[in-house]
C-alpha cells in the first residue's frame, strides 16, 4: 500500500528530520545483556513512506491505500518511458518454448527480417509483397489450367488418336478420341473406320474405375458369385487339385517299398463374356488323399450344362503290380482356357521292381509338391500340387500313407 499515514498522531507537515547518527540496523534487543530493541524513529519511517510514495508518484500513480501493487505498475511504466518503446514477451505463452528468438534485418540485401531461434538460423520471413505475388502467380496457373481444359476438352484436333495394334481382320476399329461428355455425364469414346465416320460410346466410370485396379481374387471354396451391372467379361483361373503319392508296405526290396508320387493338376486361363445379373457357379477341385485323384475346379454360368472352364486333377502315385509304382500323371482334358491351357506335372516314379528311385509329388502351377517321405510321404504344399509317395527303406512290413495333394483353386476379375 503506497499512501502517507493518515491515522491519530500524524502531522500534515514533515517534521525537519534530526541529525544523522552512526548508521545500524534493527535489532529486538537481549534483557539478559542488558541490550535494549531498536526504537523505531519517526524520522526512518517518513523516509520509508516517503520513498515508496515518490516511486509511486513517479509512475503516474495516485496513491491508494486500497491498492497492493503500485510499485509495480510504477515500475513497469517508468521502464516504458526508458526503453522509448514497446517491448514484445519472449515465449510463455501456450505451447511455447523458451527459446531464444533474435529478429532482424537480413544484412544480405534481400529487405525482409530475418529470424534465428537459438543458434539455428531459419531464413527470411515472408513479408506481404512476397504473398501478394505467389497470390498472383497461383491465380495465373489455375486460370492457364483450366483453359486448357476447356481447349482440350471442346477441341477434337487435341483428342488423342489410337490405331497402335489395330488389326481389321479381327474387326479391330481406329480409335479418335475420349472426351469428358456433358450430357452423359461419363467418358466418351470416339471410334470407327475414319474420323469423318467415327461413332460415339459412352464409357461407364466405374467401369473405367474396375478395368484399373480390379485385381484377380481367389475362390478357394465351391461358391456363386453374381455378375456386377457394369461387367461384360470375366477373366478366369482355374487350377484342379493335386493327387496324393502312393503307399508303401513292405518286407523285401522287391516288395512295395517305395511309393509314387501324385500328379498335379491342370492350369487353364481364359476370358469370357457375361451379362450383368448372371450368376457364376465355382466349384474347386480337392487334393486327392494318398493313391487318390485330385478334384476338377470349374466355372458354369447358372442355368447352363457346360462350364465356361473346367481344370481337371492329378492321378494318383499307386502300385500297378507288386514292386512297381509309377508317379501319377498330371491333370488333363479340361475345357476352356482361351488364353493359356497347360497340363500338370506327372509325380516322380517311386519303385521299378528291385529299383527304388523317390517319388515326389508334381509341382503345381507355382510349385509345392510334396517330397517323397521315409514313413509317410510330404503334403502338397500350394494349390494344385501332388503330394509325395512313403517308402520304408528298413523293411518293416507296415503300410505308410502317401502324402495328400494340394486343394485347386479359382481366380477371377471382371472386366468392362
Amino acid at each position: 500500500m503506497a499512501y502517507q499515514i493518515d491515522g491519530p498522531g500524524s502531522v500534515p507537515t514533515m517534521p525537519v528530520p534530526a541529525a544523522a547518527g552512526t548508521p545500524g540496523y534493527f535489532t529486538g534487543g537481549n534483557p539478559a545483556a542488558g541490550l535494549p530493541a531498536t526504537v523505531v524513529q519517526a524520522d526512518f519511517m517518513n523516509c520509508l513512506m516517503m520513498e515508496v510514495v515518490n516511486f509511486v508518484v513517479g509512475g503516474n500513480q495516485t496513491p491508494d491505500k486500497t491498492k497492493n501493487n503500485q510499485m509495480l505498475l510504477s515500475a513497469k511504466a517508468m521502464f516504458q518511458t526508458k526503453l522509448g518503446w514497446t517491448p514484445v514477451q519472449q515465449g510463455g505463452g501456450l505451447n511455447q518454448g523458451t527459446n531464444k528468438i533474435i529478429l532482424g534485418l537480413d544484412a544480405t540485401g534481400t529487405g525482409r527480417l530475418r529470424y534465428q531461434v537459438d543458434t539455428q538460423d531459419y531464413g527470411d520471413l515472408a513479408n506481404y509483397a512476397d504473398v501478394e505475388v505467389e497470390a498472383t502467380r497461383a491465380s495465373t496457373v489455375e486460370s492457364n489450367l483450366q483453359s486448357s481444359c476447356n481447349t482440350i476438352a471442346t477441341s477434337a484436333a487435341k483428342r488423342v488418336d489410337g490405331t497402335w495394334g489395330v488389326n481389321t481382320a479381327n474387326g479391330d476399329q481406329n480409335g479418335y478420341g475420349l472426351i469428358w461428355g456433358g450430357v452423359a455425364g461419363a467418358p466418351v469414346f470416339f471410334y470407327g473406320a475414319s474420323a469423318g465416320s467415327a461413332q460415339t460410346m459412352s464409357l461407364s466410370t466405374q467401369a473405367y474405375t474396375a478395368l484399373v485396379s480390379e485385381t484377380l481374387l481367389p475362390i478357394a471354396s465351391s461358391q456363386s458369385l453374381g455378375v456386377p451391372s457394369w461387367a461384360s467379361r470375366v477373366e478366369l483361373i482355374c487350377v484342379g487339385g493335386g493327387a496324393g503319392g502312393a503307399n508303401c508296405n513292405a518286407t523285401s526290396a522287391a516288395g512295395n517299398m517305395s511309393g509314387a508320387g501324385g500328379g498335379s493338376g491342370e492350369y487353364r486361363r481364359g476370358v469370357y463374356p457375361v451379362t450383368a445379373a448372371q450368376v457364376l457357379n465355382f466349384v474347386v477341385g480337392g487334393g486327392g488323399g494318398s493313391q487318390s485323384a485330385g478334384g476338377t475346379t470349374s466355372v458354369t454360368i447358372q442355368g447352363q450344362s457346360s462350364p465356361l472352364i473346367s481344370a481337371n486333377g492329378g492321378t494318383g502315385g499307386i502300385f500297378a503290380s507288386a514292386g512297381v509304382s509309377a508317379g501319377g500323371g498330371g491333370g488333363v482334358g479340361g475345357s476352356g482356357g482361351n488364353i493359356l491351357s497347360v497340363s500338370g506335372s506327372s509325380g516322380s516314379d517311386g519303385q521299378n521292381g528291385t529299383m527304388s528311385g523317390f517319388g515326389n509329388g508334381g509341382n503345381g502351377p507355382w510349385g509345392g509338391g510334396g517330397r517323397a517321405g521315409a514313413h509317410g510321404g510330404q503334403n502338397g504344399s500350394v494349390f494344385g500340387a501332388g503330394g509325395g509317395g512313403a517308402y520304408d527303406a528298413n523293411l518293416t512290413g507296415s503300410t505308410y500313407l502317401g502324402g495328400n495333394g494340394a486343394p485347386g483353386i479359382a481366380l477371377f476379375r471382371f472386366l468392362p
